[in-house]
């Protein structure tokens, strides 16, 4: 992980003699948040315009019988139709994955079949055809993902309970302040657990409600129907982060924490009216394009004539 996000906030406060401030006077937290976030989804989808294979990660979903669509997790694909490359096991081991071919919608077969030979593209899912008849194999989706969205801590995980897959009880306290931090969560109606270097531990969270707690700031009452996956966990120390899919720390590193900072930084001199947000701006647009330009693929290898015949030939 890069750097943590109240490092980021403290210097571009810094860097613009913005560091007097309170919950009703100056520049607020979230305000700087919200830039830092439009800051990387402004970069991320530039980059995805021109080099969409950064960011690709697979997904690996179990076929289900009689079951055409399979959806991409819509809270960490970038706008729920950017796949790659569809492959299918029989057999759910990775030796036994094959390519199915895209086809269009009018291929679309309804009939059942124990294998299916293509897939088709419709609004953040694939259809498969035909349409497996066994539940058995699997299918690893190669897709485009969102970056994670950047917050500060909301909550510090002080009690938790867990059975069968779901968060039975949830007790926090507010590392910023009791009438901030449940606003900021209250916003949206998933959370993210991380550990303190921001890493995700649990995703995609259903936040039900915030209650009382006896001994601690709040409860987080967590939706009966959300489950969390075998890989998931939450423990004390953890920390609540507002969204479905989010971190305390940069992703994309410090090769362009530079373009962040001063994409804050022209934020809040345009906020703040100053003639200085101009030469920002100017620099700004400078280092977005070099920071496109480096993330382009390397090509000093000979790429090969692609092998699209099926089966192998010895």
């Amino acid at each position: 992980m890069a750097k943590y996000i109240d490092a980021i906030i403290d210097e571009a406060r810094e860097s613009t003699e913005n560091e007097e401030f309170s919950e009703v006077v100056g520049i607020t937290e979230e305000e700087i948040v919200k830039f830092i976030n439009q800051a990387q989804n402004r970069l991320h989808s530039k980059i995805v315009a021109q080099h969409p294979q950064v960011f690709i990660e697979d997904y690996i979903v179990s076929i289900v019988a009689d079951q055409e669509a399979y959806s991409l997790p819509s809270h960490k694909a970038f706008l729920k139709n950017k796949i790659s490359s569809v492959e299918y096991s029989s057999s759910s081991l990775v030796a036994d994955y094959s390519v199915l071919d895209p086809t269009v919608l009018k291929n679309r077969y309804s009939g059942s079949s124990s294998t299916p030979c293509n897939y088709i593209r419709r609004s953040g899912a694939i259809l498969l055809v035909p349409v497996p008849n066994v539940s058995q194999g699997s299918l690893r989706l190669a897709y485009v993902t969102k970056l994670k969205r950047i917050d500060k801590r909301r909550g510090k995980v002080k009690a938790v309970t867990t059975a069968s897959s779901q968060i039975t009880n949830l007790e926090i306290t507010y590392p910023n302040s009791s009438t901030i931090d449940p606003a900021q969560l209250n916003k949206d109606t998933r959370f993210t657990v991380v550990d303190k270097y921001g890493t995700v531990k649990m995703e995609n969270v259903l936040l039900s409600a915030i209650s009382a707690s006896a001994s601690y700031d709040a409860t987080l009452e967590v939706d009966s129907s959300f489950t969390y996956a075998a890989t998931e966990s939450i423990a004390v120390d953890d920390f609540i982060i507002p969204g479905a899919y989010s971190t305390t720390h940069l992703e994309l590193g410090p090769e362009v924490e530079r373009y962040i900072q001063l994409y804050v930084e022209y934020k809040i001199l345009k906020r703040d009216s100053s003639a200085d947000s101009q030469e920002a701006f100017q620099e700004l647009a400078e280092i977005e394009d070099d920071i496109i330009a480096i993330y382009s693929e390397m090509n000093d290898d000979i790429i090969t004539i692609p092998d699209i015949n099926e089966g192998w030939d010895f």
